[in-house]
């Protein structure tokens, strides 16, 4: 097959699962090279659901409210907004259309809009088709109204895909047809082959300069999607798959896999890379 994306740089956010402490991390390669460790002050109760480039969302796991924290340099709070309406587990974010997931038990999907200045929800769409589906992991970019991965034009997310995990283990990717206004719709999923038996995914693409972004050595060349996992004895692997473009013929090969150095038995990797790699190790 072509050659494929891996970063050199890659960017991890870890959080304690008892202190609710967020550790960024830095690699080079496999090998840890920085940490910024950044204490909110929200406990074990508040878990990182999700991001974009300038706010870390928190979801207290109890009550189902949501706080939109604003970051700037090194990780440093700048500002809170929480919500007053109790939602589903919020995951991921969408760059083309500004909405974040959410996942209700039966597996249905809700993508939401916010004033993350003020925390108020300002709409809400029900996707028509997706209950039952597997676990929400995140959502992938590539540029507007470009798939995110070969053959999923998914036109209700501006042709970005919600990311999802079979109990297995194996990476479900869903497109969604219709629109956030007259109602969306599940339109396309495609199944990995590979990754059977993988640990459980905290995050998509953390390496990007933008939220959710494939990976791309220079224009024309293979993107691949990076998953961000946890294995049960607390060891960080990073795993790969091609997405597809322009290579269709290989969508779906999980290619590579990085095992990074370190232990984090009482940590979860959580959804944080844009903004480390926006405002604590950039990336370029």
């Amino acid at each position: 097959m072509p050659f494929v994306p891996t970063p050199l740089q890659n960017n991890v956010v870890i959080q304690n699962n008892t202190t609710g402490v967020v550790d960024y991390l830095k690699y080079e390669g496999s090998t840890l090279v920085s940490s910024v460790a950044q204490d909110y002050g929200i406990g074990a109760d508040w878990k990182v659901v999700a991001d974009n480039t300038s706010t870390l969302v928190i979801q207290n796991d109890k009550t189902g409210f949501v706080d939109f924290l604003g970051i700037g340099a090194s990780g440093a709070l700048m500002s809170s907004a929480m919500s007053t309406t109790a939602l589903p587990r919020l995951f991921g974010y969408s760059s083309d259309t500004g909405e974040f997931g959410s996942q209700l038990a039966d597996g249905e999907i809700d993508m939401l809009k916010f004033d993350t200045t003020t925390g108020a929800l300002t709409g809400s769409s029900l996707v028509a088709g997706s209950a039952g589906l597997p676990t929400a992991v995140g959502i992938s970019t590539w540029n507007l109204n470009t798939p995110a991965w070969a053959g999923i034009s998914s036109p209700g997310l501006n042709a970005d895909v919600i990311d999802t995990q079979t109990a297995s283990g194996q990476l479900d990717v869903i497109g969604l047809g219709g629109n956030f206004i007259g109602g969306l719709n599940v339109q396309t999923s495609f199944l990995a082959a590979g990754g059977v038996g993988s640990p459980a995914i905290g995050d998509v693409n953390s390496d990007s300069a933008s939220t959710g972004y494939n990976y791309q050595n220079g224009a024309g060349n293979p993107q691949g999607l990076e998953a961000t996992t946890m294995t049960a004895g607390g060891q960080i692997d990073l795993l790969y798959w091609d997405v597809g473009t322009p290579d269709t013929a290989n969508a779906g090969v999980l290619y590579a896999s990085n095992m990074l150095t370190g232990s984090y038995a009482g940590w979860s990797v959580v959804e944080g890379g844009a903004i480390e790699s926006g405002h604590v190790f950039p990336v370029s």
